[in-house]
């Protein structure tokens, strides 16, 4: 749990203490929601989940208002959607029961409608404008129809359950953790407001605010993209890493094998893999220090184990700096976009298009992939599967350079033509990807997914051409 929320934490379990002593009779169902509500507001911020945070801070304030409005003897949200969707169920019922309605009839349910319109105005719930929102719309659309009169009554009847089922389903967002409203009486009456009780509902309702407004803040802190980082530090370290490899080869082969990962997890930004790859690396190193029997092999094992333990520190500076892993994707993309443009000046003499059409399909998947990882915030994902990308587009490059024969048709030039084209059309959109990811917000809005479709255009391009020649 991160030091900052340890306070505040301690504060909402407080809060829920307090609203525990507090005798409310006639509500104890309020209490017992407001109760719940704080008590998972405390669960969350032991976790540390911001979305969570911040969504279970509003409930519990939420609570605690419609708690002091109740006592206060107003009608809470909750209990207003709720007659609401009553009123517009009836109202529905009574629509799809009239046979052959006459004007009357029509101008009776309309005059309920406006009713529940006007009523429906009075409701007042700032965390759910989109949803009271679409209940508006849905409402007079239904009212609308009403005014229409029509004697096919089946399209105003479809409008008034659209706006039936919208209602419901917000009734049922506020009421979900009090589902005793809907059938509960009371078991004593609610009394006349004591001036104590409304004192500590106010200074509770108060003290919730205030804890929902401050994680609010540290929640929308840790939600917010890293900038993009103006160096590459990560490069530096992988290439060190892969050079000290080398060294470690000449002593101990399975050392050598964790040093590789070691600097292909940094190349990515994947620095917790690196770590653990790297202490694979120093606990050989150490055995070789300890068994060799050679003075010069365990001098030589000993200095690579003082090399690899200095790189960990480089790497551990960097471990929680995001925006480092945002500048190895920039770079990566920035190799893919040229491995692309290469290959794509290549394409035109073509001769074995069946193989490039092969590697230029995965290349094309794993762009794809690239784009879900990185939507998903999983940048280190994201950094493999461009990587795998840029190897795919490496790959196929290699066998354009080692086909040598001309295309012998012109419809055969003509469709590789078209596959350069498309593939210069994914640079394009490449590049894009790798200027937007360099900007503080550091989430390109041009997809890689577009991108991958113009690598599966040229795909099918180079399959016609594959076809044609034979």
């Amino acid at each position: 749990k991160p030091v900052k929320l340890a306070p505040i934490t301690e504060k909402q379990q407080e809060l829920t203490k307090r609203i525990r002593e507090i005798d409310s009779p006639g509500l104890k169902h309020r209490r017992t929601a407001a109760v719940e509500a704080s008590r998972t507001a405390g669960l969350d911020l032991q976790k540390g989940l911001p979305k969570d945070m911040a969504l279970s801070q509003r409930d519990s304030s939420r609570q605690l208002e419609w708690w002091n409005q109740a006592f206060l003897g107003q009608t809470p949200a909750d209990d207003q959607t709720r007659e609401l969707a009553r009123l517009q169920t009836e109202l529905t019922d009574e629509l799809t029961k009239l046979v052959k309605p006459s004007v009357a009839d029509l101008q009776r349910v309309q005059r309920k409608q406006k009713s529940i319109l006007r009523q429906l105005a009075q409701l007042q719930a700032p965390d759910f404008q989109m949803e009271l929102l679409e209940i508006r719309e849905a409402m007079q659309a239904s009212d609308e129809a009403l005014q229409q009169r029509e004697s096919d009554l089946e399209p105003t009847i479809k409008k008034c359950r659209v706006a039936q089922t919208v209602v419901q389903r917000l009734a049922q967002q506020l009421n979900k953790q009090v589902t005793i409203l809907v059938t509960a009486v009371p078991e004593v009456p609610v009394q006349l407001p004591n001036t104590k009780v409304a004192t500590q509902l106010r200074e509770l309702a108060r003290d919730q605010r205030a804890l929902r407004d401050q994680v609010a803040r540290i929640a929308e802190a840790a939600l917010k993209p890293p900038q993009q980082a103006k160096s590459d530090p990560l490069k530096a370290v992988a290439e060190k890493q892969l050079a000290l490899a080398q060294s470690v080869e000449l002593v101990d082969e399975v050392a050598a094998g964790a040093a590789n990962a070691v600097g292909r997890a940094l190349d990515v930004g994947d620095v917790l893999s690196a770590g653990i790859e790297a202490k694979l690396v120093l606990e050989k190193l150490a055995q070789v220090v300890r068994n060799a029997f050679e003075p010069a092999l365990a001098n030589r094992a000993a200095e690579l184990h003082a090399e690899q333990s200095e790189l960990i520190r480089e790497v551990a500076k960097l471990e929680h700096e995001v925006g480092y892993r945002l500048a190895r994707q920039q770079a990566l993309q920035k190799e893919l976009a040229q491995n692309c443009l290469d290959l794509a000046k290549r394409i035109d003499p073509l001769d074995s298009t069946h193989s490039v059409t092969e590697v230029l399909t995965q290349a094309a998947a794993s762009m794809e992939r690239a784009e879900r990882f990185v939507g998903k915030n999983k940048l280190v994902e994201g950094a493999k599967a461009r990587q795998d990308a840029n190897e795919a587009l490496a790959k196929s490059q290699g066998i354009v350079d080692g086909s040598k024969v001309p295309l012998r048709s012109g419809s055969e030039a003509e469709a590789a033509r078209a596959a350069a084209t498309a593939a210069q059309h994914a640079v394009g959109l490449m590049q894009k990807v790798e200027t937007e990811l360099s900007e503080p917000k550091g989430t390109p809005t041009v997809t890689m997914n577009e991108a991958a479709e113009w690598i599966t255009f040229a795909v099918e391009k180079l399959r016609i051409a594959n076809i044609k020649r034979r």
